[in-house]
């Protein structure tokens, strides 16, 4: 599949757009921790009192995303569609954010993410709130997993993260709770993008 100019033309394209995003990002999440939001009212934080466990977050997200490096090196479909799932996950968390203006919740804790200040540059960002990445990244993953063991883990994983940035205030529940709507919704078009015109199945 590596060889197929329909599956490299895929690669390149995407890896151009996804480079585009990550050159836009920092300016993008700029103007949006400059723009009022609106502060939910949130009755499941309001029940949670705030403890920091960024560490804990990042330890299963740096694994899970150490599992995908091998998946993708061993898979050239999971590769594909992931990748294009990213972008499309990119481009709809900007268009949300956009759309649905928000404050982050009160009592948040921040979360010190060594992965995406690759992408938003040194800034404490806090407004990207509808609906969150790190769970709907981390779901992506578990979807286009074709082991059983690597969806389990994933699955896991991610409902671990979900609660945990809950717990540390960083997002709001409805955020937590979106995540896996449109990942799947992601995964769906990104499968059928990357699986076009090539003779293989991500499951």
């Amino acid at each position: 599949m590596w060889k197929n100019q329909s599956f490299k033309n895929k690669v390149w394209v995407t890896s151009a757009l996804l480079l585009v995003t990550a050159f836009a990002a920092p300016f993008f999440f700029q103007k949006i921790e400059d723009r009022n939001g609106v502060i939910l009212n949130d009755v499941v934080l309001k029940h949670l009192p705030a403890y920091n466990l960024s560490i804990l977050i990042f330890a299963l997200i740096w694994l899970m995303f150490f599992i995908s490096i091998i998946r993708a090196i061993q898979s050239p479909v999971f590769f594909i569609t992931f990748i294009i799932g990213y972008l499309l996950l990119n481009l709809s968390r900007f268009i949300t954010i956009l759309l649905v203006p928000l404050d982050p919740p009160q009592g948040i804790i921040e979360l010190a993410d060594p992965l995406t200040s690759i992408f938003y540059g040194n800034q404490f960002v806090t407004k990207d709130l509808f609906y969150s990445g790190h769970v709907s990244t981390l779901l992506l993953m578990s979807f286009c997993y074709q082991k059983k063991f690597d969806r389990i883990l994933g699955y896991l994983s991610s409902v671990i993260v979900a609660v945990s940035l809950l717990i540390q205030h960083v997002h709001y529940t409805i955020d937590v709770i979106a995540a896996p709507v449109f990942g799947w919704l992601i995964y769906q078009l990104a499968k059928k993008i990357a699986l076009n015109n090539q003779n293989a199945s991500p499951n």
